[in-house]
């Protein structure tokens, strides 16, 4: 089987740039409407999501 040469990049790169577009866009906006800071949301990610 023949692979072009860096299609594994390109791949991981379009799959990173659809998961900021699905996922972390969408949680930044919801966090603006309950005036969440970048960082608090961060934090919470860090501690999986705000579970203790």
């Amino acid at each position: 089987m023949f692979v072009n040469e860096g299609a594994k990049e390109i791949l991981l790169k379009k799959r990173n740039q659809a998961f900021y577009d699905a996922y972390v866009q969408p949680a930044l906006q919801e966090a603006r409407k309950i005036n969440l800071s970048k960082e608090k949301l961060i934090e919470m990610i860090k501690h999986e999501g705000g579970s203790k």
